[in-house]
């Protein structure tokens, strides 16, 4: 799948470009003890010769068009695209995500290689929260319809909320995300409608 199915890495992903090593630690895989991945990460900086350029990112929720079906939003998607209704929710749909197409991830991924060697930490979101039930809403009005929401109120839900402060990116590199959210979420629903007519 694209980058790994939208950096679904469970530990260490080795990219070899221009000479150089850039080792990517997904600290959203270690969120209840992300700081021990820091410090792992500048430990190596420390360690490798000085040629070795060392990047800490910290990619948020991921999407994108050709993901699948297993994952949330192309799940949500394909699930407006056919109607469904009542459309269930896990939980109460009130959790968030921090949402970023693939294409922004990649993006800043690329300015960080380009700019970064220290071994120092990036986050990659939105810097925005986005409820479920807010983004059924989203998927649904392209639909044209509004449904009955029900919620699973037995299903894991994971921690409530997770988005991230992106202060440090726009100060350092005046990066935002290109594609907003109704826009990318939009060329999701439009795959799941390709998808479900093949």
């Amino acid at each position: 799948g694209m980058l790994m199915s939208y950096l679904n890495w469970k530990d260490v992903a080795v990219v070899v470009a221009r000479l150089r090593f850039f080792f990517f630690f997904f600290c959203h895989f270690f969120f209840n003890d992300t700081a021990t991945t820091e410090i792992y990460t500048l430990s190596l900086h420390d360690a490798l010769p000085i040629w070795v350029s060392i990047v800490c990112i910290r990619p948020f929720s991921g999407y994108g068009e050709d993901q699948e079906l297993d994952y949330p939003v192309p799940a949500i998607a394909m699930r407006a695209a056919k109607k469904e209704d009542p459309f269930e929710v896990w939980g109460s749909g009130k959790q968030g995500r921090d949402f970023v197409h693939i294409d922004d991830i990649i993006d800043l991924i690329e300015i960080l290689m380009d700019n970064v060697n220290d071994g120092s930490a990036y986050n990659i979101g939105s810097g925005k929260l986005t409820s479920f039930l807010e983004l059924i809403d989203v998927f649904a009005s392209f639909a044209g319809y509004k449904p009955t929401i029900k919620p699973l109120l037995d299903k894991p839900v994971g921690v409530h909320s997770r988005y991230c402060d992106m202060s440090l990116v726009r100060e350092k590199f005046g990066w935002m995300p290109k594609i907003s959210l109704e826009e990318g979420m939009r060329r999701v629903y439009e795959a799941a409608k390709k998808r479900m007519n093949d």
